[in-house]
């Protein structure tokens, strides 16, 4: 698990297909010592296994799947990656927790600047409707936001000087893609609920069952 509360910025160094999947190569010569083999890192708020390092630099496999879902694909080489190591016992949760599981792919459609930061605005995704309210937690590129407003298919987030500082959200400009994780704690609750409500007896049950009216 993460927090979105990014630490580290890495710089892409290549990206290569492999039959469905590839491998990713980055620097961040910060990280070097803190990162095993097999260990986990956040990568544009993507969990991704450490297979190779040597000198602060890093290689992961990616499947078929994170190059569907994520935005590693269409990334030019020396992109600047938000990057996150896994949370340790006893660690401060200073944001929201992240799985690093991203849920899809929002665009940038509209960067505003605000006398207190930035305001994005960006794509609604539909499969996400349920998770996406004002004031709820979402992980952008990994790194831990509020969501300010919702309206028609789009949402807005703000961005403090802080944020824009420590991350590579900066760099974003409209027609850009970015990775996007609903709250896990949000999406577990109404997982549960929805499961509770199929519980419950219904005609259609009975008449599966060798009932009739």
């Amino acid at each position: 698990m993460f927090t979105g509360i990014i630490k580290y910025q890495g710089k892409l160094e290549r990206i290569e297909r492999r039959g469905p999947g590839g491998r990713l190569a980055l620097s961040c010569p910060e990280l070097d010592g803190k990162l095993a083999h097999g260990g986990s890192l956040a990568v544009d708020g993507v969990c991704l296994t450490m297979v190779e390092a040597a000198g602060g630099r890093f290689v992961f496999d990616l499947s078929g799947e994170t190059l569907e879902c994520a935005t590693f694909k269409d990334l030019p080489v020396g992109r600047l990656l938000n990057l996150e190591l896994p949370l340790a016992a006893g660690d401060p949760i200073g944001g929201h927790l992240v799985s690093g599981h991203v849920d899809g792919i929002a665009g940038i459609k509209g960067i505003k600047t605000a006398q207190d930061g930035t305001v994005l605005s960006l794509d609604y995704i539909k499969p996400l409707k349920a998770y996406i309210y004002e004031k709820c937690s979402v992980a952008v590129n990994g790194v831990s936001l509020t969501v300010a407003s919702v309206s028609g298919d789009m949402f807005e987030i703000a961005l403090i000087p802080e944020t824009l500082r420590a991350t590579t959200l900066y760099l974003l400009r409209v027609g850009d893609m970015v990775n996007l994780e609903a709250d896990t704690l949000v999406k577990a609750k109404l997982h549960a609920e929805s499961e509770q409500q199929g519980d419950g007896l219904t005609v259609e049950k009975l008449r599966q069952a060798g009932f009739s009216q």
